[in-house]
């Protein structure tokens, strides 16, 4: 994956070469500088900017991702549009309605400052700076470092320091993860407990709604999990907030096929072509799984 020229900027260079940083303020500063143009409506809604018609280098991609998988796209694409990673506790009948964000997004990020070294820092840093850019470019969803001041809408994105969790973990808990908006927020602690007692490195929890629009997120990040894994975790869990998912019989979005031959850390132009379909006009907010996959398929051969 490219990365985007205003890292070249002077300001980036010298934010990202630095000892360890404030990524909050840091990613705050950045969203403000390339993206005011685009938040200045108090209560903005995201404007589609994918295309009724697929290009030929995604139409390609797709034709590639067929070929080394032997499944077609359209019935992989609407299982991760309506599957989620715990419909393997039931088998393959958990099927949600589509979901998506359909207004801005409040981003709050918390725990970005104790990371173990600078390295750390500044790979994740860099990192969501990119996953965010490449998802605003891809969907047209504008992200807010402001307070959200009440707003449901939002992704509280936390990195973990996982010492100062087992130094004492009620405290923890208390200070970083207790959240109200969250529906079931007894639940919310034993997962997270689960959580921090499994090898899992990161991990993203999305409330449910019976509008299926996607609100409130939570993303926790185990801030020791050495460079690649966590430019991975950053970048896979912003796209589970968003209303994909990596489905069932995977661990990982980086393990689909063609994906998994690139080794790459961040959103791979297959995460990007879905999460474009996803927030395009063709795919409404509560809609089914088969709608989903004959509106693909449709989509496709229109492209042709």
């Amino acid at each position: 994956m490219k990365w985007i020229s205003w890292f070249d900027v002077p300001f980036l260079k010298i934010v990202l070469s630095g000892a360890l940083i404030n990524l909050s303020t840091i990613l705050g500063a950045v969203f403000l500088m390339l993206f005011s143009a685009s938040t200045q409506a108090e209560e903005a809604t995201y404007e589609s900017i994918a295309g009724s018609a697929l290009s030929r280098e995604e139409l390609d991609l797709v034709h590639r991702f067929e070929q080394i998988s032997g499944e077609q796209f359209p019935q992989f694409f609407s299982s991760a549009v309506h599957q989620r990673e715990y419909c393997v506790e039931i088998g393959n009948s958990c099927h949600f309605s589509l979901q998506k964000r359909v207004s801005k997004v409040h981003f709050v990020l918390k725990g970005a400052k104790n990371f173990p070294s600078d390295e750390e820092a500044k790979v994740a840093g860099g990192a969501l700076i990119q996953a965010l850019s490449d998802v605003s470019n891809v969907t047209g969803l504008q992200f807010d470092f402001n307070n959200p001041n009440g707003s449901d809408t939002f992704i509280y994105f936390l990195f973990v320091d996982t010492d100062e969790y087992f130094a004492n973990p009620e405290v923890y808990v208390r200070s970083w993860v207790a959240r109200d908006g969250f529906n079931n927020r007894e639940r919310q602690f034993d997962w997270f407990s689960e959580f921090m007692r499994s090898t899992t490195p990161c991990m993203a929890l999305t409330s449910k709604h019976d509008d299926n629009i996607i609100r409130d997120s939570y993303v926790w990040i185990k801030n020791n999990l050495g460079p690649f894994s966590l430019e991975r975790c950053v970048a896979e869990e912003l796209f589970n907030s968003l209303g994909l998912d990596e489905g069932v019989g995977v661990d990982s979005i980086f393990d689909w096929p063609l994906v998994a031959q690139t080794q790459a850390k961040g959103l791979h132009d297959l995460h990007l072509l879905m999460l474009k379909l996803l927030y395009s006009v063709e795919f409404e907010v509560g809609q089914t799984q088969s709608q989903t996959t004959n509106r693909t398929s449709r989509l496709l051969g229109s492209s042709e």
